[in-house]
């Protein structure tokens, strides 16, 4: 019934930091730390993985490991605007998914099909690459009344209950590395994530998986 519920079951037997800001990455081979943005630092490790967006992989590694942040610097990604809307009460749409041939909508999905999900009709909107990248800097008041007012254009429902826009700034590979990970085993340093693939979630899950398998090997 929510996006983050099988990672958290899966890091449940872990020893896990959420929502902690990674700055820097520091120390020597096999004695790793890293630098948190509030200036403490962790304990440490005999190796690291960075698996965040390929453009803040390539500043992370760019003093420890230069040749694995030249190659994330290579890779290039789209931003993504989205919104969430909120209905009390049901929109009386039919269709689980829109793909809008034309306007700043690139994709719409019906939140609140999603298994176990229960109360409001929630839809989530995103915006086209070239719209978000025009709009990268927009108030998210701006582009949140924007997108309702596409959304409500295209489908004819009224006015929702809630909107919330969200930006991700690196949110769609346009130019991926082409290898499955990156893992410089001298310096027990690596990297993976979808942007070594493709812009796809499969991508994601196969360049980990593949590295965990390396790791173990």
């Amino acid at each position: 019934p929510g996006m983050s519920n099988v990672i958290r079951a899966m890091a449940a037997p872990q020893d896990v930091t959420w929502g902690a800001q990674v700055s820097g990455i520091e120390g020597v081979p096999g004695a790793w730390r890293l630098r948190m943005a509030d200036g403490l630092s962790t304990d440490e490790f005999d190796r690291v993985v960075v698996a965040v967006p390929a453009e803040q992989a390539a500043v992370l590694l760019l003093q420890p490991a230069p040749t694995l942040a030249a190659k994330a610097g290579s890779v290039r990604s789209a931003p993504c605007w989205a919104v969430m809307l909120g209905y009390a009460a049901s929109t009386g749409l039919t269709a689980y998914a829109l793909e809008p041939d034309a306007g700043p909508i690139a994709w719409a999905a019906r939140n609140s099909s999603k298994p176990g999900r229960t109360g409001a009709e929630t839809w989530v909107l995103h915006a086209s690459a070239d719209w978000s990248t025009e709009h990268l800097e927009a108030a998210p008041e701006q582009v949140s009344e924007a997108l309702t007012g596409a959304f409500r254009k295209l489908t004819g429902v009224g006015a929702p209950d809630l909107a919330m826009a969200h930006r991700w700034r690196f949110a769609r590979v346009i130019e991926p590395l082409g290898q499955a990970f990156q893992y410089d085993r001298a310096l027990g340093l690596a990297t993976c994530g979808d942007w070594h693939l493709g812009a796809r979630v499969e991508a994601a899950w196969t360049s980990g998986h593949l590295l965990a398998a390396e790791l173990l090997r």
